[in-house]
Parts: structure tokens; sequence; C-alpha cells
């Protein structure tokens, strides 16, 4: 996602041709305009990238001009991810000169980067420290002057599952996973390299614990979970990945302890009462089939199918189901109402 330092930019710039939109505006300018831009690091897993940006938004709530928290439904969060899938990134090319910027910075410490960089690149001379604590906060106490109405009557979607967005990165752990193991069954190597070189390991990792397909009989979880998505400060829960499976069609992750995240797990932890409630009160039929689907083999075969799997296998199946314990990894993440 990048941002450029000028009017021009008041625009979408996460795809190349907006920006080459951009070049084009700018490229009869006289003097001669050079284009930097604000680069934002998108090296970390994606649930970790939209939360960050969705917690930012409901902070902020209606002190933006069209992007704006919506505390029922929470519109804003299939917004940022639509802004996710659709990104492009930066090439070298499309720009003269990038300051390199990390998505997880505070607003005090993303200026500073920026400062610096403006400083280096475009030879300013740097501001003062009061004028730098100036700027944030005015930017802080932002009011837009105008408003774009939200629109009325819109329909939004009902979450067909509702689940957990564990901050991962699958193919970081299970080709380090793979690469650090001496005996895995060479169909397990082969059937992972498939996936990668097909484009088919999911890219947006969820722990499923209620699909709307199970109502109304499983109705009580399904409004536990709805609850816990509503919340303004919803907890992070954590737990372990147990085990990579597989079979010719599907892959998936296991996951073993599941619980409610201690408060020096993350800065962000929290350790209320609702999700406490939550992990008592999930039980175990449920738990025993969570699980991270990583992939299928082609677009014909149902992510579903991986649940099934882990059914079998923690049933003792073993038939046909390849298997790699996956050791000393674990992830956290918030139960949230998800439409794909």
């Amino acid at each position: 996602m990048v941002d450029f330092t000028t009017d021009l930019a008041k625009r979408n710039n996460h795809m190349r041709q907006h920006r080459e939109a951009l070049r084009q505006a700018t490229s009869k300018f006289h003097p001669p305009v050079r284009l930097l831009a604000l680069n934002w690091n998108m090296d970390k897993p994606l649930a970790m990238v939209h939360r960050l940006c969705a917690d930012r938004v409901f902070s902020r709530g209606e002190n933006h001009q069209t992007l704006r928290a919506d505390t029922v439904a929470k519109y804003h969060e299939d917004v940022i991810w639509q802004f996710i899938r659709d990104r492009e990134e930066l090439a070298n090319n499309e720009v003269d000169d990038i300051i390199d910027m990390e998505v997880e910075a505070t607003l005090e410490s993303a200026l500073a980067r920026a400062v610096d960089g403006c400083v280096q690149i475009l030879g300013y001379e740097r501001p003062s420290q009061e004028s730098i604590d100036e700027a944030v906060r005015v930017a802080q106490e932002y009011v837009p002057k105008a408003k774009k109405a939200n629109e009325k009557g819109k329909k939004v979607p009902e979450p067909r599952y509702y689940g957990i967005l564990p901050e991962i990165d699958l193919l970081d752990v299970v080709s380090t996973r793979l690469d650090e193991a001496e005996d895995v069954p060479v169909n397990g190597r082969a059937f992972w390299r498939a996936l990668v070189g097909d484009g088919r390991v999911t890219n947006r990792p969820h722990v499923t614990f209620v699909h709307k397909h199970n109502l109304p009989g499983q109705m009580e979880l399904w409004e536990r979970c709805r609850d816990i998505h509503l919340m303004s400060g919803p907890p992070f829960f954590s737990f372990n990945l147990g085990h990579l499976l597989w079979n010719d069609r599907v892959m998936a992750l296991t996951v073993e302890d599941f619980s409610l995240a201690a408060p020096d797990d993350s800065a962000d932890a929290h350790p209320g009462h609702e999700g406490q409630v939550f992990v008592s009160q999930l039980h175990e039929d449920i738990r025993n089939v969570l699980h991270i689907t990583v992939g299928t083999a082609d677009r014909d075969i149902q992510p579903v199918e991986a649940k099934a799997l882990v059914e079998a296998w923690r049933k003792g199946e073993r038939t046909g189901i390849g298997s790699l314990e996956i050791e000393g990894v674990s992830a956290k993440g918030r139960i949230k109402g998800l439409t794909s």
C-alpha cells in the first residue's frame, strides 16, 4: 500500500493503474515533478495487517471523509480486505524515490521515519521535535469538514461462518517444517510443491468454529461468536499447531490447546470475561475438528474436506493420510464473521 506526497494522490494508489495515472497526470509539469512514495511494508501475515488497519479505523471513529468505522456490521473491515486483496506491489521504476514504512509502527514512529526519509532524499532541513510533535497532535485532532454520506439501505452481507483469522504465514510455517524434517513422505513434499506452484495455498488462513450450514443446530455457538465479533475491543485467542495432514486432495493443519491469549502474549491481548466464557463453553466435539485448511489440489475440491480429513485422523484412521508433527509453532487471532 503506497502513499504519495502530492495533493494529486487523493485517490486509491494501491494498484499499478492508479500509480500510472498519477505519473501521467504529472508528466508535463514544470518544473519536472519527482514522485516520492511512502511504501508500507506488507511482509507481515495479512490477518495482522488487516487487524492493525481495522483497529486504526475504529479508533478514529467518524474522523474521515469516507472510510468510517461501522460498529454494528463492521463493513469497514470488508473494505480493508478488498484493498489488501487487490493491492499490487510497488516496483522501483514506478516512482523516483521510495521511503519504506512499517505497518506496525505507531503514528509517532511512522512520522519520524517519513521525516528522516524526506530529509535524506529531498535535502530539506529537519524540522524540530516540537514541530513534529505538533504535527502529530494536529493529525490526531483532525475532523473532516465534509463527509461522504453513508449509503442508506446498503445491504451488508451476513457472515457465512465465524472463525479466527490467525496471524501466521502459512508459506513460511509449512515450508520451514518440511525443510527441517528428514522423514517426510515423498507424496507430502510433492503435494506441497504443487500447492505452491499452482498458487493454491490458502491466502487468508482461518479456523472455522461454526458455518451457517450448521444452523439451527449450532445456533448457540453462532450467537456466541457473533457477540465476540461485535465487541469494540474483542479478545485475542491463541493456539498451537499440532500436525500437518494431507491426502491426495487436501492439506490441513490441526489446532491444539485453544485458549484465551494471556495478557503478556501481546500488548493488545484482552483478558476479558467474554473470552474466558467462550473458551470454557467450547464443546470438545468442536475443539477436535479445529483446523486450518492449507490448500486443495484443485478448485473443484471444497475446502471443507479438510475437516473430514482431520476428523478421520483424530479417530485413528491412517490409510491414505500423511502426517508430520509441527513443533513449537503457536498463533493468535480474533474471532470474525466472514463472508468468503
